[in-house]
């Protein structure tokens, strides 16, 4: 796989991530709780899960090139 669509499934694959991060949160606080079991059994609390969700989507989206640069050197 070339580097054009490494990148490419990258930003794909943090976009997918947020959204997800973002929905399950949402959902939680929809249901009327505050916190919800991840993987390991840990609670998290479900509005820092938006809003970290949400700054990942606005990282993927707008700074991509930037986080790309810092990071995947």
């Amino acid at each position: 796989m070339n580097k054009r669509k490494r990148n490419a499934l990258a930003k794909i694959l943090v976009i997918i991530s947020a959204i997800l991060l973002i929905l399950t949160g949402a959902i939680t606080l929809v249901r009327g709780r505050l916190h919800y079991a991840n993987y390991w059994g840990g609670a998290v609390f479900a509005p820092i899960a938006i809003i970290i969700g949400i700054f990942l989507l606005i990282l993927a989206i707008f700074k991509w090139e930037k986080l790309k640069k810092k990071v995947g050197k």
